[in-house]
C-alpha cells in the first residue's frame, strides 16, 4: 500500500464513467475581423470523495469568435485504489478533468459540424488560468 503513495494520482485512480449531463450550442454573428478568438472556461465540483469512489462535475463553455458558443457539464467517475486527500485532487484536478476534454473534442467536433456544416475540434485546453472550482452551497 506504501507504494501508492509514490505513484501519480492517475495511477490511484480507475476511470469508471464520463457522462455528458448537459449540452447548449448557439450559432454567433460574425465576426468583423478576420481573427477567431477562441475562449474556454472549464469550473469543477468535487460531488463524492470517499475510498470507493471519486465523482466530479465538470462544466465547460467555449466561444468561437464569429462562430458558435458551446456549454457542456459532464459528470466523472472514477473507482478509487486508496483514499485521496482533497489537497491532492485539487493539486492534480487538469489531469483528471482530461478525461471531460476527450469527450468535449469529440462533442465540439459533432456539434460544430451540425450547425456550421463543418467539423471544428477543440481541444480541452484545462490550464489553471481557465479553470475554477465551483463554491459548494454548504
Amino acid at each position: 500500500m506504501n507504494n501508492l503513495k509514490n505513484k501519480s494520482i492517475l495511477q490511484k485512480l480507475s476511470l469508471g464513467n464520463v457522462s455528458l449531463k448537459q449540452v447548449s450550442a448557439k450559432t454567433l454573428k460574425p465576426a468583423k475581423k478576420d481573427t477567431r478568438e477562441l475562449i474556454s472556461k472549464w469550473e469543477y465540483k468535487i460531488l463524492e470523495n470517499n475510498e470507493k469512489r471519486l465523482c466530479l462535475l465538470a462544466n465547460v463553455n467555449t466561444k468561437l469568435e464569429g462562430m458558435f458558443e458551446l456549454k457542456a457539464s459532464f459528470l466523472i467517475e472514477f473507482k478509487v485504489f486508496e483514499l485521496l486527500e482533497i489537497n491532492e485532487v485539487e493539486e492534480n484536478i487538469t489531469d483528471i478533468l482530461y478525461y471531460a476534454g476527450a469527450n468535449y473534442t469529440l462533442l465540439s467536433s459533432f456539434l460544430s459540424n451540425y450547425i456550421l456544416g463543418f467539423p471544428v475540434p477543440i481541444s480541452p485546453n484545462i490550464e489553471k488560468s481557465n479553470l475554477k472550482a465551483i463554491e459548494s452551497s454548504k
